[in-house]
């Protein structure tokens, strides 16, 4: 599981490469709802440089097989939908 799937917990500015902090919930742009059933974006701030970062809260099964990161919901919905298609009796 540490392989394939890739824990999100803060991500690093691209320009000052230190942890950037959380900073809002913002609504999702209608591709991720599309694309990915995603419910709400968390939006992290550079305190250095103010850039911006965006992490989609993904639902899809297949758009998290795409990305391959999230948190505990993320894992989740993917081991189910993994355990589901392997005929497993399996509950989110």
């Amino acid at each position: 599981k540490e392989e394939f799937f890739t824990w999100f917990d803060r991500p690093k500015c691209d320009r000052c490469n230190i942890l950037m902090d959380f900073f809002q919930y913002i609504q999702p742009t209608r591709e991720e709802r599309e694309q990915g059933d995603a419910q709400k974006i968390e939006l992290y701030k550079c305190s250095t440089c103010l850039s911006h970062y965006r992490f989609p809260r993904f639902n899809a099964p297949l758009k998290l097989l795409e990305t391959r990161q999230g948190r505990c919901g993320e894992a989740a919905n993917l081991f189910t939908c993994l355990s589901r298609s392997l005929s497993f009796e399996s509950r989110y």
